[in-house]
């Protein structure tokens, strides 16, 4: 009987091992649990003793127990904590594991992006097989689709670490399973969105050490979460598939050995701060119409070692626009299909090939220096690939600090010898910190101090802008610049000579006169504004233009150009003294001048509205509460233009993108005239600068035929013009602000397109629209028109004629997508059945996410103009001494039109009033004329002309 029990004994372990080997090869999913209950698995041919820091997931086991799981979210709920020497490991059979169940029609709320949220510390994931296409971790949700933001496959903690397997969030990619095509997924949509496939557990801040070896990372759109990240990431023997915004994260990420597949040109957004570092890796490119690749949107340092380039790119820079010349990226052995690869070519300054000893910190005897280059940053040591002590350590990046740092924005000194910036060297890598401070520009002085920063000072007796470069130098030789710029040196402000006195109007303006009482030769940059007024002591002065000095040949803005919103009205003018050397003195008011008749504007500014963006002055809106929906509480009147935040219809409760509804940010201004970025660098203009920018011109003069024409550059370079989906632009045409009612074009970025040839390009194209507004509810006129026109450069123009409303839309850029099946302009029509409306107001409301820190999504308005066709909206003059005397009518807002007017209401044809002309004249003749409105306005009378 013993015997037999020892024959059946062997027997069984007999069984039991084969049943191991057979689950270890991915072929089955048998576990074996001993007399003890103690669970092994085999991995690496080797036997694994499960445990609490080592779990094991088979999606084929009739259920969980031990610490075996049949799901990968069992696993992870029942992980413990791991440390860096005992880390938590769990061991994955070969499977596709689904992180959300996208069988789910329902959209992932906004608050709930992560598909596994894995919050232990030190947690492994491990696939079996060693082969990282057999264990999938997968996702298929994204921006706009499937999910209120931007979705996450998994969000890992602190310690993460992949081995042997894949991480993809298939949204926007077939999933090809191949070990068993039962399991292949196809990808939701054609349309490129935000779908992520790592980001970071909410809530933990500090964050550190993720290392993916062996892996796939598969996404299109934001790889990994820009905004989530770690400190530290090492990518190693992994392939990389991405777009835009995707590669980097954090302070330091270094991928080594990695191949990647870049479907567009910027693949890494906004980069790590420290150190982006790509040793020995290999990209294959299939890019759009542009073939070059502009690696990053901001300065980050890289450092490219040993890279190859293939597939269709042409070239590289460092970023899309706005060089720093303080970069010093690191390069070295790279190649384009074969040639050497020089980054960023017509800027040859900008990169730096290490000598031998600070090749050290990069790469030693054959090995790259992943050691140096995670540690040496003041954070706790780690060695992912124990090369400690063997490797040397040296520096690899030095940065600066100093009060008021901002990206992009170079310092200034005053060269008065007197303004300092005192800067702290962050000297990253290696053990030695010490740096020698140098310059060969005497515009600079510099002051070692004893701590190992530098005081600098500015020297500049010109009357010219200067600039110096600082350099920094560590004990490897390897150098960092820091470039200056010296202001002349600072005066006390000019002090004027006289009063400033405006002139008569003539030739269509005001201008204003001044002196100094020096003799300075430095420019005059006086900040001068001006302003309109109903009495001439300037109670009700309301700011109308005002002088920037953002374009290169800014001037003082001494002439003020008359137009019929000035008629009845008085002009003053304020000079704040400064010349280009000096402080701002102190604001000086002019008397105000004499009451302006309509004869003294020209001809031309009846005919037309050439709005003057460089100068324009706007009221600034004043919001409502939430509850009320940021409603404006303004009274708009008629002449002025105001501007604020504004939540249209389609985002508040109810609305078609409520889902995308936004809040008003404190301190952003909603338009503001400044230079252009990204798509947009080298220009000037009217910038969007907050989410839900709207800027309206209010006119109550009555007309029908009209048109306008407007360039503009999307900031964006892909034809998308928005940071995401259900964003969009719309300008306001032969419309009321007061009503919100009138006609309009809008452009949008829109989540996907349902025309199958043209579904992929979602994300590379635009919707223009023709609307009508009604009580702020947009209401399209025709089918929307799919097109890539919205690039920089782009003109467009509105026009109604008759009962005909227009718009072509053009630009000067050249088509990056979608070749040959997507028109590249657009020209769409609309005839009313009925009159079209009378209104002769513009605007525009943006809604894309334009605020700080999002420069690359906003749009640049260049120029407005607006042709009224012949109907100028005369506007009869009131004798001086009649204004605010007692005749309130002339000031009264008398428009009782109705809330909602239709384009099939009956109005009186702007192009036939004869018989109002008539009218009038009569009523002037008589001594009628004031105190009755003939057409509504606060501040005028106005008429059909």
């Amino acid at each position: 009987m013993l015997r037999h029990k020892k024959h059946a004994s062997a027997f069984i372990a007999f069984l039991m091992a084969f049943a191991l080997i057979f689950t270890s090869s991915g072929i089955g999913s048998l576990t074996f649990t001993k007399a003890d209950d103690t669970q092994t698995i085999y991995y690496n041919g080797e036997s694994v003793t499960l445990s609490e820091h080592a779990l094991y997931v088979n999606q084929n086991l009739a259920s969980s127990s031990g610490y075996s799981y049949k799901t990968l979210q069992e696993a992870v709920a029942n992980a413990i904590p791991g440390t860096k020497d005992n880390p938590t490991i769990i061991y994955l059979e070969p499977d596709v594991y689904w992180t959300d169940d996208y069988t789910k029609t329902e959209d992932r709320d906004k608050n709930d992006l992560i598909g596994l949220i894995i919050p232990q510390a030190y947690i492994t994931l491990v696939g079996m097989t060693g082969n990282r296409d057999d264990v999938v971790i997968a996702s298929d949700r994204g921006q706009n689709a499937g999910a209120n933001g931007n979705f996450n496959t998994i969000g890992v903690g602190d310690g993460f670490h992949a081995k042997d397997l894949t991480i993809g969030n298939y949204c926007n990619v077939d999933l090809v399973y191949e070990r068993d095509t039962t399991k292949n997924h196809t990808k939701r949509q054609e349309a490129v969105t935000q779908a992520q496939a790592v980001t970071k557990v909410p809530g933990i801040t500090d964050m550190d050490e993720w290392f993916f070896e062996n892996c796939n990372i598969i996404s299109r759109l934001n790889l990994f979460s820009r905004d989530d990240r770690p400190k530290r990431s090492l990518i190693k023997d992994c392939h990389l598939e991405c777009t835009d915004d995707s590669l980097g994260t954090g302070y330091i990420t270094i991928f080594e050995n990695c191949t990647f597949s870049l479907f567009s040109n910027t693949p890494c957004g906004g980069a790590s701060f420290y150190m982006q570092a790509f040793l020995g890796c290999e990209f294959t490119t299939q890019l759009s119409d542009n073939k070059t690749i502009t690696l990053c949107k901001n300065t980050k340092p890289f450092a490219f070692i040993d890279c190859d380039f293939k597939g269709d790119m042409t070239g590289m820079e460092w970023k899309q626009s706005n060089f720093s010349d303080d970069i010093r990226q690191i390069v070295s052995n790279n190649t384009l299909n074969g040639q050497p690869l020089t980054i960023s070519p017509d800027y040859p300054d900008l990169s730096v090939t290490p000598d031998g000893e600070q090749m050290k910190a990069f790469k030693y005897n054959g090995e790259y220096n992943i050691y140096n280059l995670l540690n040496g940053v003041g954070y706790d040591e780690w060695d992912p690939l124990n090369q400690k002590d063997y490797m040397p350590t040296g520096t690899w990046n030095i940065q600066f600090d100093y009060p008021g740092i901002a990206k992009d924005v170079v310092p200034v000194l005053q060269g008065n010898v007197s303004d300092s910036l005192q800067v702290t060297p962050v000297v990253l890598g290696g053990n030695d910190k010490t740096v020698t401070w140098s310059t060969e520009d005497d515009t600079l002085v510099i002051e070692p101090q004893d701590d190992g920063t530098v005081i600098v000072k500015g020297d500049n007796s010109t009357l010219d802008n200067k600039k110096g470069c600082l350099v920094a130098t560590v004990a490897n030789g390897m150098k960092k610049v820091l470039h200056f710029t010296v202001t002349p040196k600072i005066f006390e402000a000019p002090v004027l000579s006289e009063k400033p006195v405006l002139s008569a109007p003539e030739n269509g303006m005001i201008n204003v006169t001044y002196a100094f009482t020096d003799n300075s030769e430095a420019a005059d940059e006086s900040i001068i504004n001006w302003y309109r007024a109903t009495d001439k002591e300037g109670t009700d002065k309301v700011l109308v233009a005002q002088t920037t000095y953002v374009d290169s040949d800014a001037k003082p803005y001494s002439s003020y150009v008359l137009r019929l919103d000035d008629v009845n009205h008085y002009i003053i003018c304020e000079v704040i003294p400064k010349r280009s050397n000096s402080v701002e003195g102190s604001s000086v008011f002019t008397a105000a001048s004499e009451l302006i008749k309509s004869a003294y504007v020209a001809d031309e500014q009846k005919q037309s509205y050439n709005v003057d963006l460089e100068h324009l002055a706007y009221i600034e809106a004043e919001n409502d509460t939430e509850e009320n929906n940021y409603e404006w509480k303004n009274t708009l009147e008629a002449g002025n233009w105001y501007g604020g935040f504004y939540l249209p219809a389609e985002y508040r409760e109810g609305g078609e993108w409520s889902d995308k509804a936004y809040k008003p940010v404190s301190g952003e201004l909603p338009y503001t005239y400044a230079q252009g970025a990204s798509g947009a660098s080298g220009t000037t203009g009217l910038q969007t600068t907050t989410q839900g920018a709207r800027l309206v011109y209010v006119d109550d003069t009555a007309r029908k035929d009209m048109s306008m024409t407007l360039t503009l550059s999307p900031h964006k370079t892909g034809a998308q013009g928005f940071g995401s989906a259900k964003q969009f632009i719309d300008i306001y045409f032969k419309y009321d602000a007061k009503t919100m009612t009138g006609y309009g074009l809008r452009i949008a970025r829109v989540p996907s397109i349902s025309d199958p040839v043209l579904s992929s390009f979602a994300a590379k194209s635009c919707t223009f629209t023709l609307m009508e507004y009604k009580n702020g509810v947009a209401i399209p006129l025709e089918d929307s028109v799919i097109s890539t026109a919205f690039l920089p450069g782009c003109t467009i123009k509105l026009d109604v004629t008759g009962n005909t409303f227009t718009a072509d839309v053009t630009t000067t850029s050249s088509q990056d997508s979608a070749s040959n099946i997507m028109p590249h302009e657009v020209h769409l029509s609309h005839v009313f059945e009925n009159e079209v409306n009378s209104y002769s107001g513009i605007g525009f409301q943006h809604t894309g996410t334009s605020g700080a820190g999002k420069s690359g999504n906003r749009v640049t308005i260049h120029s407005v103009s607006v042709d009224y066709k012949g109907v100028t909206g005369e506007v009869i003059d009131v004798p001086d001494n009649d204004i605010n005397n007692g005749n309130d009518d002339i000031n009264k807002d008398t428009d009782d039109r109705e809330d909602v007017p239709d384009s099939s209401v009956d109005v009186v044809p702007t192009g036939d009033s004869s018989d109002m002309r008539i009218l009038i004249m009569l009523m002037a003749v008589s001594g009628l004329a004031i105190g009755m409105t003939v057409a509504k306005s606060k501040n005028s009378l106005k008429a059909f002309k």
